[in-house]
């Protein structure tokens, strides 16, 4: 009987490769890194990304061919969404109130 280790690496494992693979070409597309550390950082953006979509919807009752296909779109857009989270943890730290008074707003459909 698998541990719970091995179940997690079962579904982590496959969606990793998909990131690693997303994110090599994307480096090589996108040519925007800057150098050998910036495209490592690219890379390992898109895997850990890939990583936690996997996990995050492996019990959604998608396909498998489904399921790539999100999680190579996440790994193809990593850098852009870990920027956007840094961004909105700025604004939360800077002014926690208003940031949460914003975020309300918008859920109701009437941003500032």
């Amino acid at each position: 009987m698998p541990s719970d280790w091995e179940k997690v690496l079962a579904v982590a494992a496959p969606a990793g490769l998909i990131g690693l693979l997303i994110g090599i070409v994307t480096g090589i597309i996108k040519q925007r890194y800057g150098g050998w550390w910036g495209w490592t950082q690219g890379l390992a953006s898109a895997v850990v990304v890939a990583m936690l979509v996997g996990l995050g919807i492996h019990d959604t009752g998608l396909s498998p061919t489904s399921q790539a296909a999100v999680i190579g779109l996440c790994a193809f857009i990593a850098s852009d969404l870990l920027e956007g989270l840094l961004k909105l943890a700025a604004l939360l730290r800077t002014d926690p109130m208003g940031f949460l008074a914003r975020i309300s707003e918008a859920l109701r459909g009437r941003p500032k």
